[in-house]
């Protein structure tokens, strides 16, 4: 070898099924080799395997050539100091077999160079750093998906009954994903879509939108489209509400490229989806009914004001909100909690099922203070008379206000500020979930006290487990990971 000459093993494709398009691949990847020598290059070994793998996963998966080049090539590098490892693509077949290897590996290898060898348009070989390569692979990928982004397909008579639906472009190499309609009416969808890496440990991110998808009668909508050739492998999840107000379902979908092979996939619905409203469940009319084991929620009538003051503005209710109020401020209060009551989501009047006596108060009220970073934030909040006390009220109206909240009001947030010397009030919060926000400190109006900021999300809710019995479906295969479990016990005096 010359002194000058860099040590190069070279990765082929060949396709030993089509003999035409065999010999013209040699011929190209042979074109491109002796350029490689006019290039400084000397090729001192060479592996290949075959292109178009069969089945198609959507990705090239590890093959024995590949290896066994990436092996030899590490092992020049560490006798010659440097060895180049590249790989000798045939585009003239077709579309060809678009491998590409991990861009990772320039870390794991650093002796080597990595290098693509092809065909300029002009049918000039070239040979590019694998990250250049990478990038536009990148780019025909993303085109690729954008082509589709939007697209609608008819649905045959010979389709699966799968919520999704795949179709194949052969010659192209690509499959895409889409969510089916079969009724003979609009179907109106909301969704969310997470990609992670197929080799990592699956969990769900915490906040995501949801967008949303209008798909007309026995049509399909595009979701996704699979390359083969991905050198990072990934797959696609995607969660689905279907149904309008109520969620008549909720449902998820793990796809990776394994499912590729079938022509559809079924969405795992979660079994906690809630069930058809009745005498005990939470409804949502011309104004609030709801009812929990001891408790009715109710709007605030207006003969009500002077009890409302005697148990929302007591002493001992007051005690970390700045002190009793006066009775026109309780007034302005009660008519605002009431006015709201008629419309949306208030602090209702909560009262004991049995005999109608009311006990407090419980809701949320969205932030409309112009001077508060959490402005525009939805708030639960709740306040109790003492005869409350001990009997797991505060706990048992709290926890329906957030299942009201996260299953019938399309909030996906709650935020809760307690002041920090209410030791109460703050364990009541964590036993619903709820957690600090370090990165929110609150300067309230009870003579510059701070308040302490918890939340609580929609997802993280679900995952709680805390609504109607529920379990909950995930992973690539679907393990078990969320049971629901019931919170029993009773708070002390809590108050807020």
């Amino acid at each position: 070898m010359s002194n000058d000459k860099i040590p190069s093993i070279v990765y082929f494709r060949s396709r030993y099924a089509e003999r035409r398009a065999d010999h013209f691949a040699n011929e190209q990847q042979r074109a491109a080799q002796d350029a490689l020598d006019a290039r400084g290059y000397e090729v001192v070994g060479g592996y290949g395997d075959p292109e178009f793998a069969a089945p198609f996963l959507g990705f090239m998966e590890p093959r024995p050539g590949w290896q066994l080049a990436l092996d030899a090539a590490a092992q020049r590098a560490i006798t010659d100091d440097r060895c180049s490892l590249i790989v000798l693509r045939s585009d003239g077949i077709g579309d060809g077999d678009p491998f590409l290897p991990d861009w990772k590996l320039l870390h794991d290898y650093a002796r080597l160079d990595i290098r693509v060898a092809e065909f300029s348009l002009r049918g000039h070989p070239t040979d590019t750093p694998l990250t250049s390569a990478h990038r536009y692979f990148e780019r025909f990928i993303d085109a690729e998906r954008e082509r589709q982004t939007g697209s609608i397909i008819e649905l045959g008579r010979t389709d699966s009954r799968h919520e999704i639906v795949l179709r194949r472009e052969p010659m192209r190499q690509v499959v895409h994903a889409y969510y089916a309609n079969y009724d003979e009416t609009p179907l109106h969808v909301r969704w969310q879509a997470y990609r992670t890496d197929i080799n990592r440990k699956v969990h769900w991110p915490r906040a995501i939108d949801w967008e949303r998808l209008t798909i007309p009668a026995r049509s399909a909508l595009h979701l996704h489209t699979f390359v083969q050739g991905d050198p990072q492998p990934q797959m696609k999840w995607w969660r689905f509400k279907v149904g309008e107000k109520r969620e008549t379902r909720v449902g998820n979908v793990l796809l990776s490229p394994h499912n590729l092979l079938s022509p559809g996939v079924s969405v795992d619905w979660y079994p906690f989806e809630p069930e058809p409203l009745g005498s005990d469940d939470f409804r949502w009319e011309d104004a609030p009914a709801i009812e929990t084991r001891q408790l009715a929620f109710r709007n605030w009538r207006k003969d009500e004001l002077s009890q409302y003051e005697a148990i929302c503005n007591s002493p001992e209710a007051m005690t970390y909100l700045g002190g009793q109020q006066s009775s026109s401020e309780v007034a302005d209060d009660f008519e605002y909690f009431r006015e709201l009551g008629s419309a949306g989501p208030t602090y209702w009047a909560v009262a004991n099922r049995t005999d109608s006596r009311l006990l407090g108060f419980c809701g949320v009220l969205k932030i409309e203070e112009d001077d508060c970073l959490l402005a525009g934030s939805w708030e639960i909040g709740w306040r109790f008379s003492q005869v409350a006390q001990g009997q797991g009220i505060a706990l048992e109206a709290a926890q329906a206000i957030l299942h009201s909240a996260f299953s019938e009001w399309d909030i996906s947030e709650l935020v809760c500020r307690i002041h920090r010397d209410n030791r109460a009030s703050r364990r009541l919060a964590e036993r619903l979930g709820m957690r600090i926000d370090p990165s929110r400190v609150d300067e309230g109006q009870t003579d510059g006290d701070t308040l302490v900021v918890y939340r609580l999300n929609d997802d993280e809710y679900w995952r709680l487990g805390r609504g109607p019995s529920s379990l909950e479906l995930i992973g690539s295969d679907h393990d078990l990971v969320q049971k629901a479990i019931d919170i029993v016990g009773s708070p002390n005096d809590v108050r807020r």
